[in-house]
């Protein structure tokens, strides 16, 4: 088995360990190899299964009650970018005399 050790472990982590430690009756040493085991057991999602839990998220929001009222507010922002670019462009057109 291979042996590691940790540098500049900060003093509060230190003290989180040991705490923990002694509430499972155990070494720090057995309970930072089983904090380590279970993070490394841990699988990340590939990308198509990330990709695929957001779509099932966004499709969630899309059916909120709510939703719909949102709707109304990308209309209004909408409208208002639009007379904001007409009001600058007629800022910009020449005056007649």
């Amino acid at each position: 088995m291979a042996t590691l050790s940790i540098r500049s472990l900060p003093d509060e982590d230190h003290k989180a360990l040991r705490l923990r430690a002694a509430r499972h009756g155990v070494s720090m040493e057995a309970e930072a190899r089983a904090i380590l085991h279970r993070a490394l057991q841990e699988e990340s999602p590939t990308e198509q299964e990330f990709a695929a839990r957001v779509q099932e998220v966004q499709a969630w929001v899309a059916r909120l009650p709510m939703r719909a009222a949102l709707g109304g507010v990308d209309d209004f922002i909408a409208e208002r970018r639009r007379e904001a670019a007409a009001e600058e462009a007629a800022r910009d057109r020449p005056q007649r005399p």
